[in-house]
């Protein structure tokens, strides 16, 4: 059964999806599903419940659940799925608003879905924006996939050169990886701090291009060469891994530094945002200061020990008006519900640990940054009880004016 796995959005939140060619239908993960139409804060808990609370939900689930691999947080694991009907009915037994959107949703990736088997090109440029979506650059984008044009042509190379696929295809995968890297694919991807994520997405565009010519090369000896045996066919990679290791060290002698880097996509995305975030840290700060709303500077990028892990504040502020903290968050889109109640928890334990005699509940405040939009937004613990403007704090619709004379420096970084 082939399948693809994927990643669809409903309002901005994260649907795990695979594509079952065989059956031509979509499967979307149950959990995912679930969380998105009930903001639940346990999900699993939810779902027990729910199959009890619908006993004739709960006698077909193994009907409906169809248990797949996907890349989790803790790496590749069986997660539950379910088609467009099983999801439709799980839909049936939860109580959201929610509902109908969603139902509309699923008609439309699965209509899309369609379209691109008539059309190919609609599946590149959904490629493109998923690529784009992640925060890969288009020259990036451009490159990547073009090398999945010239992997095609190698493996459909060694197909109608008596090489099988799976086992052999990755023995001769590696004969190229260790003619240029010095590495094999398992070498490499532990190198970079991989586990199943795919190599060639965490390469730099140097290495994507080397590993292009690579391939290239190998396609082309192949062709030429004509090999009939594994043993033929992996002096032919060989020899195409060996051209892009003379064009590697070429380079690395002009450069003065290794092409192989460590840095993966998950890394370099990080860096991006913080050097991003570092840029707009500045201007914030200015901005709040420069509204001569009585705020006062307190402390910027402060990590706090919580629940034995770490959450950060980008900045704080003191409104002396009202004698409260304000925790600022910057964001480049709306946080979801869940992410609002995590951020309500972070500033009410901070608050506890904090809050000196005499002064109220610290706030949370965030700025949402985005291409088309930049807005303040207070988030007020549920202890409080009551809106920002109640507390003594300028509204949000007063930063409106000052945010339309910063809106051209802000969005500039």
């Amino acid at each position: 059964m082939a399948k693809k796995n994927s990643i669809k959005l409903f309002e901005d939140r994260l649907v795990r999806s695979v594509w079952d060619d065989e059956r031509g239908e979509w499967y979307f993960s149950i959990n995912d599903v679930v969380q998105i139409l009930t903001d639940s804060i346990n999900v699993t808990d939810y779902i027990k419940k729910m199959r009890k609370r619908d006993e004739e939900l709960g006698q077909g689930w193994g009907q409906i659940v169809t248990p797949l691999s996907v890349e989790t947080a803790g790496g590749r694991q069986k997660t539950n799925f379910a088609d467009t009907k099983g999801i439709f009915r799980i839909i049936q037994s939860i109580p959201s608003k929610k509902a109908e959107p969603f139902k509309q949703w699923l008609a439309k990736v699965g209509a899309e879905r369609l379209d691109q088997l008539q059309d190919p090109e609609l599946s590149i440029k959904q490629g493109l924006e998923d690529y784009r979506r992640l925060g890969y650059s288009d020259d990036w984008i451009n490159q990547r996939l073009k090398s999945i044009e010239i992997r095609k042509d190698l493996t459909d190379q060694w197909k109608e050169h008596n090489v099988e696929e799976g086992v052999q295809y990755a023995a001769l995968t590696d004969i190229i990886y260790q003619a240029w890297v010095g590495k094999t694919a398992k070498e490499y991807k532990k190198f970079k701090g991989l586990k199943k994520e795919n190599l060639r997405d965490n390469m730099t565009n140097e290495e994507l291009v080397l590993n292009m010519l690579a391939e290239l090369s190998a396609t082309s000896i192949t062709k030429a060469k004509n090999p009939q045996t594994l043993e033929e066919n992996a002096r032919c990679a060989h020899e195409g891994g060996n051209v892009a290791a003379v064009a590697r060290r070429e380079l690395e002698s002009k450069t003065g530094r290794s092409i192989v880097t460590p840095l993966n996509a998950k890394d370099y995305f990080a860096a991006q945002i913080e050097a991003k975030k570092e840029q707009l840290y500045l201007s914030v700060r200015n901005f709040i200061l420069g509204t001569g709303l009585a705020f006062g500077f307190s402390n910027e990028k402060l990590r706090v020990f919580y629940k034995d892990s770490y959450f950060y504040i980008d900045q704080i502020y003191y409104h002396i008006p009202s004698r409260r903290n304000v925790l600022l968050k910057i964001c480049r889109k709306p946080l979801t519900i869940t992410e609002k109640k995590q951020f309500k928890e972070q500033i009410s334990f901070y608050d506890t640990m904090n809050r000196h005699d005499g002064e109220n509940e610290a706030v949370g405040m965030l700025f949402i940054i985005s291409e088309k939009k930049i807005q303040i937004e207070y988030i007020v613990p549920d202890v409080i009880g009551k809106a920002a403007q109640e507390l003594g704090l300028p509204a949000s619709e007063v930063f409106d004016s000052f945010l339309q004379k910063s809106l051209a420096d802000l969005r500039m970084n």
